[in-house]
């Protein structure tokens, strides 16, 4: 299972790969939109999650997901933000939405209705 992780915190994109890690994942990390497309274009095999922030400079979660989507056809997209009303464009979108902070338990929780089972736990 690889998961294609973007957060422009670094501590918060640490924090993520190492929950996402201990579970089992193999995690590409990128810290800009932008690093997340060059990321997924050079990855040869498949990329089953797209987690990103949804405010970061210059490209937003929501443009890098339909940019990532069209590429790759099938990938499922969780967007998160510590802003509670990016929610609102989440849910108009038809997207999963994880609240920042979190707990490992939401992440699971998130994770086992997006991907279809509860990761670490396969």
């Amino acid at each position: 299972m690889v998961i294609l992780l973007v957060e422009d915190d670094i501590s918060v994109q640490f924090f993520i790969w190492k929950l996402l890690k201990a579970d089992g994942m193999s995690v590409l990390t990128a810290s800009s939109g932008e690093a997340a497309l060059q990321a997924s274009q050079s990855h040869p095999g498949s990329i089953e999650l797209l987690l990103t922030d949804m405010t970061m400079p210059g490209m937003n979660g929501l443009e890098l997901s339909k940019i990532v989507a069209a590429e790759r056809p099938g990938i499922k997209v969780v967007l998160m933000s510590g802003d509670s009303a990016v929610r609102a464009q989440s849910k108009v979108a038809g997207i999963p939405f994880l609240q920042k902070p979190f707990q490992l338990a939401d992440l699971r929780q998130i994770l086992e209705s997006v991907l279809g089972f509860t990761p670490g736990l396969r």
